[in-house]
């Protein structure tokens, strides 16, 4: 439920960034900055509200320090920018398309860093994932 619930806010987030990026007022930097931020603010109002002695945690680790950096570098801010620069130069079924390929990304990168292996049906789901792709921008 709550990954259907993200994926419709995402699509909705989507949808609404690209009318409004018409506006010459709304730079993709300005705008991925706007997003990044408040979904910080927000994230640690509900932090501190559910659980406020894990905001700031007794002990962090190297290794903790270095993955919240590159989370919060490439999949934060660097995939925020670059969908929001793409929303003014590639059509919204294209981007669409193109933003189908993260779950497949994830079921590939899994195998290579977690060990989790990929089930044939998961597979099969790729298979269509990158056939809908295809159909999709082959236009």
């Amino acid at each position: 439920m709550f990954g259907g619930l993200g994926a419709l806010a995402f699509g909705v987030y989507l949808v609404l960034l690209r009318r409004w990026s018409k506006d010459p007022a709304l730079q993709p930097e300005t705008t991925a900055l706007t997003v990044v931020t408040l979904t910080a603010l927000v994230l640690g109002a509900v932090v501190l509200l559910r659980e406020p002695g894990a905001f700031v945690p007794a002990v962090v680790t190297p290794a903790a320090l270095t993955a919240i950096a590159w989370l919060a570098i490439g999949p934060g801010c660097l995939s925020q920018l670059l969908i929001a620069a793409s929303t003014r130069r590639i059509t919204a079924r294209r981007s669409a398309a193109f933003l189908l390929l993260n779950p497949l990304t994830a079921a590939i990168t899994a195998p290579l860093l977690l060990g989790e292996a990929l089930s044939p049906v998961q597979a099969v789901g790729a298979g269509l994932v990158l056939a809908g792709i295809a159909l999709a921008t082959a236009r």
